[in-house]
């Protein structure tokens, strides 16, 4: 038997026969070209400026000078390297620490 003869099982297609190529089915597209675009959205409104700071009072380590006692006035310097006057506490007394709230 001959390619392309009516008779043959496994006959090649005659050029006048129309050729099957694939019988899969076509994959979907990722997106329809027929919907347009969403519309941009609105930008991201600027953020809130941040809380005022609030600084948490900080304790200064004070040691009682010799010649000072209870309810001595003594001027010390602070963090910031201002002076702050302070008064010795009851108590305490020459070489001993107390702390001060500034």
């Amino acid at each position: 038997m001959l390619p392309g003869s009516a008779d043959a099982p496994n006959a090649w297609p005659s050029p006048s026969s129309p050729t099957l190529i694939s019988s899969t089915p076509r994959p979907e597209p990722m997106c329809d070209r027929r919907t347009p675009f969403a519309p941009p959205s609105p930008p991201f409104p600027p953020p809130p400026p941040p809380p005022p700071t609030v600084h948490a009072p900080s304790l200064l380590t004070v040691v009682c000078p010799e010649n000072a006692g209870p309810g001595a006035q003594l001027i010390v310097q602070g963090p910031a390297g201002d002076l702050i006057r302070v008064t010795v506490p009851n108590q305490t007394y020459a070489g001993m620490v107390f702390h001060v709230s500034v």
